[in-house]
């Protein structure tokens, strides 16, 4: 993609066919002055023939609306009434109220509306080439309302503020004098000092973006590549062939929309859907995990699914995954795709216990082009020593897989540690570029590690990609005990249960945030999350971070048995290009019902993650669709991704221990959408089970539906 900005001039003859009834266009705009509307809307048509140029002129430039839009050519069209008192200076583009838009060049913000009357919303980017682009009729209400309260401009979009080509700038509305058409943007492209071209050709031949190149990742899987991302949710305890086939294990896909997450086109997976490549069978436990990353580089994003409990040879929890293909119809399931510890190419002997895929990880290792696949093996007997675990690198390729993998374990030659009955190595993983050289990197959790202070204290490695892939030079190895890191090692606090990364400074360079679930609290296995930034040399223990509940400004208290930390994901909630942190606290005490859980969420800054304005999740928050009950277990598992196309991430909590009637841990998931400015909102949440309408499957006890992916790359 080109993503410079230089201006083509293509000066072609222009019959006379195409000057009738053409009003001459006004030479030079003022800004508008506050109170009026702009005035691209109101120009009164010069009497000069010269005001119309006699070349077409096509300007490098990103398409102002994400995804593309509708739209003709209406430039100089009569409005104001008999005897065409003004004329149109623009195009107007069709699309719904808060679709992003996206700044077609970098520049500077010029004038600017953003009060909420009649005035709001438009303003102007003054690009680095002379150029300017005039943005009208953003959105001035809440969404889903035509209320003149909400905000058509992203955060930092403030008069003087640097825009860069491709940035998110706001949504599309029908502010202004458009109250009462359909949603659209009325866009302008003038030339250096001012005079108004038709940006009719420019439209024709920009660039269209399906997601902002800044300053934001909304970190979601986008199987159908259409600009809204999709979720996959996983149903390890599905029982299947009429429930002879107990924990089998199944997922769901449901993909995004305009109006959020739907079942409109859900798809239903097991190990027995066609093309699929595998046999379902009893306790495989298909969808224990999930994972999500253009493993083919054709533009569409592909499934993992994690299978531990498949049985290779006979040997039971040996464990595989499956890769399903995207397209532009969605998934779809082809070709031999089951890959396991037995399969050619794999390295390693398929061994009872391996629980091969009950983590993943996916992140371009080798900067090829390619995403990869960490793949968690964490039951894994390293020399002689059972559940020491390991990890397995599919390398990604035209073709899929290209058939050959990685180990690597604490026994291996450079990488820090000793192999010791259950640690665990590998029992949650996270890719992220933290030294910011276009190549992932991967962290390693080993929530089993004993250390002097007690066993199950935990430990992370870090191994960082290069040219050839993942290797062993300059890997790092964090715990509580390490230098500079807050906290004190303790028995039982399993330090890197879970691991997501993010960009929580906006320096560029990923973050890691660490699950520290039986942290002690004041004497209480509570819980706490470790963050370690990343910087050109990798992550560091400089400036590191430990979060507690109702220390630091973070809201709340802790109490044992809250599991604080037990799961982690980033994304950008509130729009501001800062990363902010969801963390699932399973095991909290909601209105005196135990293991109801929460989540808590913690906003990025350019300072890193911070306790102030944080916010705290629960069922019983006010807003949101559902009520706590005793072992519901919210937040147990946590994803994000821009479901309904706006450019802001919302959050995916997992609570596979929602009773559904007599249905016990049959499971649900809950969607709470972020909001520019604010961070998450409870309006318009969804929630999702099985026995909604138009959703495949069905709600059994056990199901667990439920468990989602970290999409940490």
């Amino acid at each position: 993609m080109q993503i410079g900005n230089r201006t083509s001039l293509i000066t072609l003859f222009v019959g006379a066919l195409l000057l009738a009834g053409l009003p001459a266009a006004q030479a030079h705009h003022e800004e508008p002055g506050a109170g009026e509307e702009p005035a691209s809307e109101s120009v009164v048509a010069t009497a000069s023939p010269n005001g119309v140029e006699l070349e077409v002129v096509v300007y490098d430039m990103i398409f102002p609306i994400q995804g593309g839009a509708t739209y003709s050519d209406n430039f100089g069209d009569c409005r104001g009434g008999a005897g065409c008192p003004r004329t149109h200076h623009g195009i107007d583009i069709l699309k719904p109220k808060m679709t992003p838009m996206l700044a077609v060049a970098s520049g500077y913000v010029g004038w600017m509306h953003n009060d909420q009357g009649g005035d709001c919303c438009a303003f102007e980017i003054n690009h680095d080439d002379g150029w300017e682009s005039w943005y009208i009729h953003m959105n001035n209400d809440t969404p889903g309302t035509d209320d003149g309260q909400g905000w058509g401009f992203a955060p930092g979009v403030v008069p003087g503020a640097r825009i860069e080509r491709g940035q998110l700038i706001g949504w599309v509305g029908d502010s202004g004098n458009a109250e009462a058409s359909s949603p659209h943007l009325h866009f302008e492209l003038h030339k250096p000092g001012g005079i108004v071209i038709n940006p009719y050709p420019s439209l024709q031949a920009a660039t269209v973006l399906n997601a902002p190149l800044s300053p934001g990742n909304t970190r979601g899987c986008d199987f159908d590549d259409d600009g809204h991302d999709d979720l996959a949710i996983g149903i390890p305890g599905e029982d299947l062939s009429g429930n002879t086939k107990t924990d089998a294990g199944a997922v769901t896909v449901l993909y995004g929309s305009t109006d959020g997450l739907g079942t409109a086109r859900a798809q239903l997976l097991t190990q027995g859907t066609p093309g699929v490549d595998g046999q379902t069978n009893s306790d495989e436990e298909f969808g224990y995990a999930t994972g999500c990353g253009d493993i083919n580089s054709d533009g569409f994003d592909d499934l993992i699914v994690g299978v531990p409990g498949d049985a290779n040879g006979g040997n039971a929890d040996a464990g595989s995954v499956n890769l399903v293909l995207g397209s532009s119809n969605g998934l779809v399931a082809s070709g031999s795709n089951r890959w396991h510890l037995d399969r050619r190419g794999v390295a390693g002997v398929a061994k009872v216990g391996d629980r091969f895929g009950e983590s993943l990880a996916v992140g371009d290792f080798d900067g090829d082009g390619f995403a990869d696949v960490a793949v968690g093996v964490p039951g894994k007997k390293i020399s002689g020593e059972p559940g020491a675990g390991m990890i397995s690198v599919l390398y990604g390729s035209a073709a899929g897989f290209d058939g050959t993998s990685a180990p690597f374990h604490e026994d291996k030659a450079g990488v820090s540690g000793q192999a010791e009955a259950g640690d665990g190595f590998g029992s949650s993983v996270a890719a992220g570029d933290f030294d910011d050289d276009g190549r992932a990197d991967l962290a390693i959790g080993i929530p089993g590690e004993d250390s002097a202070s007690g066993s199950d204290s935990g430990a992370v490695s870090v191994l960082y990609g290069t040219g050839s892939g993942l290797a062993t030079a300059d890997q790092a190895r964090f715990s509580q005990k390490s230098t500079g890191i807050q906290g004190a090692r303790a028995a039982d606090e399993r330090f890197g249960a879970a691991l997501t990364s993010g960009d929580f400074d906006g320096d560029d360079n990923l973050d890691l945030a660490i699950g520290v679930p039986g942290d002690q609290v004041g004497g209480a296995a509570a819980g706490g999350v470790n963050v370690l930034y990343g910087s050109g040399a990798g992550l560091s223990s400089s400036n590191n971070e430990l979060f507690r509940q109702g220390a630091g400004g973070v809201s709340g208290s802790s109490a044992a048995g809250d599991l604080f930390g037990s799961a982690l994901a980033a994304g950008d909630f509130d729009s501001d290009g800062n990363q902010d942190l969801a963390i699932g606290t399973p095991g909290k005490q909601v209105t005196g019902l135990d293991n109801a859980g929460s989540v808590a969420v913690l906003y990025g800054s350019g300072n890193g993650l911070t306790g102030a304005g944080d916010d705290t999740w629960s069922q019983d928050t006010a807003g949101i669709r559902g009520a706590s009950q005793a072992d519901d277990r919210f937040g147990q598992k946590l994803a994000t991704g821009d479901f309904s196309g706006t450019g802001i991430s919302s959050l995916a909590v997992g609570v596979p221990g929602e009773d559904l009637g007599n249905d016990v841990d049959a499971g649900m998931t809950q969607i709470i959408a972020g909001k520019p400015g604010t961070g998450l909102s409870p309006a318009g949440d969804q929630r999702w089970d099985q026995k909604d309408a138009g959703m495949p499957g069905s709600a059994q006890t056990g199901d667990g539906f439920g468990h989602l992916g970290d999409t940490s790359f």
